[in-house]
């Protein structure tokens, strides 16, 4: 209960570390080819769609750098 009654901070609007805010509007048909590919992979080892997005884009830096 002393926790409860103990509150929080105000949540703050800056990046924290080293990551940064970053809004992407992929069509639909995207979307839902991503989550197809999610859903085939066992629970255990399945990533977030965002952490699947991550390692797609750090795939492409790699091949592109």
């Amino acid at each position: 209960m002393a926790l409860i009654e103990k509150g929080g901070a105000t949540p703050s609007h800056k990046t924290e570390g080293k990551h940064r805010l970053l809004q992407l509007r992929p069509e639909d048909e995207i979307v839902t080819r991503i989550d197809t590919v999610l859903a085939r992979k066992p629970k255990q080892v399945r990533p977030s769609r965002h952490a699947w997005i991550i390692q797609a884009i750090h795939e492409k830096l790699s091949a592109e750098e």
